[in-house]
């Protein structure tokens, strides 16, 4: 389910976040499917290339997924129903991260419709493959 979904597209986004770090960082992510996802602990995500927990808030928000910003975190509610649990598209602001754009171009595999990323050159840089890789995951990736 879409439940499920969320969390592996927000897991993304968060364990890529202390990649270069020494030590391991826990952030708590519990719940899926029609209810809450609570995502705490990750307070260090406001601090980073963007306020990435912000970022994603807003993203979301747009996608049509009811969220709710914590200092600390995201709340996700869950999404069900006879549409198969999809979202919508949009258009959404990397704000000049890399992982954001990223992360809202996997989260294209199941929207319900175009998700367009501005801000989001950058990705070629950090992760000069994840288009490629991307393609190969089924996501028609366009650039313009």
């Amino acid at each position: 389910g879409v439940g499920l979904f969320l969390f592996f597209f927000l897991f993304f986004i968060l364990f890529f976040f202390s990649s270069r770090r020494r030590h391991t960082r826990y952030i708590s992510v519990t719940g899926v499917q029609t209810c809450a996802l609570p995502i705490s602990g990750a307070e260090e995500l406001r601090v980073k290339e963007s306020d990435r927990i912000a970022a994603m808030a807003v993203g979301l928000k747009i996608l049509g997924v009811e969220v709710q910003e914590k200092p600390d975190g995201l709340i996700i509610k869950g999404i069900g129903g006879s549409n198969g649990g999809s979202y919508g598209g949009g258009k959404v602001d990397s704000v000049g991260d890399h992982r954001i754009a990223m992360a809202f171009a996997i989260a294209g595999l199941r929207a319900s419709s175009q998700i367009e990323i501005d801000n989001c050159a950058n990705v070629a840089t950090s992760f000069p493959n994840f288009v490629s890789l991307a393609r190969k995951c089924g996501l028609l990736i366009q650039s313009g």
